[in-house]
C-alpha cells in the first residue's frame, strides 16, 4: 500500500499468494535459504516468497518517488502490468468506503440479541467504525470514526452496566493520534472519554473490562512513563488514572484486555520483555496497581502472549501464544501454542500448532456451555486463512473450520457463543468482498457467511 496522509492520490497494492510473513525482514533472510515449510505448505507453492514480494514493492515506491519527485514516469502506476501478475489488485485514486472493512475484533451481544462489533478501516472517513449485525445478517453502521473522535478500532466493545457501549480506538483523539477511549448509546450517540496522549498511555489495542465494583481497566502497548506502554482504570465518566507505567522487568505491550479473577485481581498478558528470550509473559495486578509477573515465555513454552486468559471451572486459567512452541517449524518462531496455568502459576503446553492445524493465535479462548474451550488461529489449517477449533481442557483439539479466503481469512478476534447456542465471529481479510465477513457457526463447526465487507476496492 502506498499512499499519503490526506488520502488523495492514493495508490493500493494488493498481491496474490501473500501473508503477513511475506512482508518480514526475518522472512525475506529466510527466503535466501532452504525453508521447508511456511503454514504447513511448501514455500514455493502456496505462498509469494519474500524476495519476490519485495521486488515489487520495491518497483511501486521506485515508480512512485520518480513520478512525484523527479517527474520521471515509466506508467508501472497506471495499473496493474504483465511483468507482475501476483498484483491482484490497484487502485490508482483514493476511493474511502462508506461501508465497514476489515474487522479486526471479535462481536458482543447485546441486550437485544443483535450483536456489535468494530471495523478498523471503512466507514464515512476509511477511519473504521462501529456497526450492528441481527442472526440473520442484516448489517448497521452505527459510528464512522474521523480521527478526532478515534480511528483504527482494534477490539471489541464492553456493555457497560449502564447498557451503553465502551470501546477503544488503537489511533486517533485530540491529543496526537494516540488513541481514544469512548462510550456509545445503543443508537450510536458517541462521546470520546478519553484521548491518549503518550505520557498517560498510546494506542489501546485492547478492549476494556469492567470490574465488579463498576470502574473501567484496560491497557495500551505503548506510552506511559517509558513508553512501553501501560495499565490504566477509568470511571464511567472518563477519569482516568494510570496504574502502572510498564518496564521490561515487568513486560511490555500488552495487546488484549484484562481478566478479572475471583480473588477481585486483575490478570492479563505482555505480549515481549519479562526474561531474556522477550517472549513476554502473565501478569496479576491490584486494582490499585500493585503489579506481579507471574510467568514468562522463553519459547519453547510460547512466545508473544497477544491474548488475555479465561477461567474455567477446574480453577486454572487458559491462553494462547502468538509463537512459540515447537521451535523447529515457523523459521525457528514456532507457530504457537495453548497453554493452561495453574493457581499455583505454573505453565503447561497444552498444544503447538504445526501449521496444518492452524498458527498463530491472535485472541483469547472462549469457554463454551458445553465445558470445552473454542478459539481461533490467525492462519494456517487446510485453506491456509486460519482455523476454528474446539479443544478440551487435556488439550486434546479439534478444527471445525478451515478459512480458505473465499469464506474468509485471517481471523484475530475471540469467539462470542450466542444466546442461540451458536458461535459468532469474523475474519479480518477474504470473502467475497474481500474485506473481512461476520460469520456464524454450529458447535458441529457448520459455518454460515452473515456478512461479506467490502467491494474488492480498497486494500489497507
Amino acid at each position: 500500500m502506498i499512499y499519503n496522509q490526506q488520502l488523495t492520490n492514493a495508490y493500493w497494492v494488493k498481491l496474490s499468494s501473500s501473508v503477513h510473513g511475506t512482508f518480514g525482514e526475518q522472512d525475506l533472510i529466510a527466503d535466501t535459504v532452504p525453508l521447508a515449510t511456511v503454514f504447513g505448505t511448501p514455500l514455493s507453492g502456496r505462498f509469494l516468497p519474500p524476495a519476490r514480494a519485495s521486488e515489487i514493492i520495491r518497483a511501486y515506491l521506485l515508480s512512485f518517488f520518480n513520478r512525484f519527485l523527479k517527474g520521471e514516469d515509466n506508467h508501472l502506476l497506471d495499473g496493474p502490468p504483465p511483468t507482475y501478475p501476483e498484483v491482484e489488485e490497484f487502485l490508482s485514486t483514493s476511493s474511502q468506503s462508506s461501508g465497514p472493512e476489515y474487522p479486526m475484533s471479535g462481536l458482543l451481544q447485546g441486550g437485544d440479541g443483535n450483536f456489535y462489533g468494530t471495523t478498523a478501516y471503512g466507514g464515512a472517513s476509511g477511519l473504521g467504525s462501529v456497526f450492528q449485525i441481527t442472526t440473520n445478517g442484516v448489517l448497521t453502521t452505527l459510528v464512522s470514526f474521523s480521527g478526532t473522535n478515534g480511528s483504527h478500532p482494534a477490539a471489541a466493545l464492553t456493555r457497560g452496566r449502564d447498557g451503553n457501549f465502551y470501546g477503544t480506538t488503537a489511533f486517533g483523539g485530540r491529543e496526537g493520534n494516540h488513541g481514544t477511549v469512548f462510550q456509545m448509546t445503543p443508537d450510536g450517540a458517541l462521546t470520546t472519554l478519553v484521548s491518549f496522549g503518550a505520557t498517560n498511555g498510546s494506542h489501546p489495542f485492547a478492549g476494556l473490562i469492567q470490574s465488579s465494583e463498576g470502574t473501567f481497566y484496560g491497557t495500551t502497548i505503548s506510552g506511559g512513563a517509558y513508553g512501553l506502554g501501560t495499565v490504566f482504570k477509568m470511571t464511567p465518566t472518563g477519569v482516568l488514572a494510570t496504574l502502572v507505567s510498564l518496564t521490561t522487568s515487568k513486560g511490555t505491550a500488552p495487546y488484549d484486555a484484562l481478566a478479572e479473577g475471583s480473588d477481585g485481581n486483575f490478570y492479563g498478558t505482555t505480549s515481549t520483555s519479562v526474561n531474556a528470550s522477550m517472549g513476554g509473559g502473565v501478569f496479576r495486578i491490584t486494582p490499585d496497581g500493585v503489579l506481579t509477573t507471574l510467568a514468562g515465555f522463553t519459547g519453547a513454552n510460547g512466545w508473544n502472549p497477544s491474548a488475555g486468559l479465561v477461567w474455567s471451572a477446574d480453577g486454572n486459567s487458559y491462553g494462547t501464544t502468538f509463537c512459540g512452541g515447537n521451535m523447529s517449524l515457523n523459521a525457528g518462531r514456532g507457530f504457537g501454542t495453548v497453554f493452561r496455568m495453574t493457581p499455583t502459576h505454573a505453565l503447561t503446553t497444552l498444544v503447538s500448532f504445526t501449521g496444518a492445524n492452524g498458527s498463530h493465535c491472535t485472541s483469547g479462548l472462549l469457554l463454551g456451555s458445553d465445558g470445552n474451550l473454542y478459539g481461533v488461529t490467525a492462519g494456517g489449517g487446510s485453506g491456509g486463512g486460519g482455523t476454528v477449533f474446539k479443544m478440551t481442557s487435556a488439550g486434546a483439539l479439534t478444527t471445525l473450520v478451515a478459512f480458505n479466503s473465499a469464506n474468509g481469512a485471517c481471523p484475530l478476534g475471540s469467539l462470542v457463543e450466542g444466546s442461540d447456542g451458536n458461535f459468532y465471529g469474523t475474519t479480518q481479510y477474504g470473502g467475497p468482498g474481500g474485506a473481512g465477513t461476520v460469520f456464524q457457526m454450529t458447535p458441529a463447526g457448520v459455518l454460515k457467511m452473515l456478512v461479506a465487507f467490502g467491494g474488492r476496492a480498497n486494500f489497507p
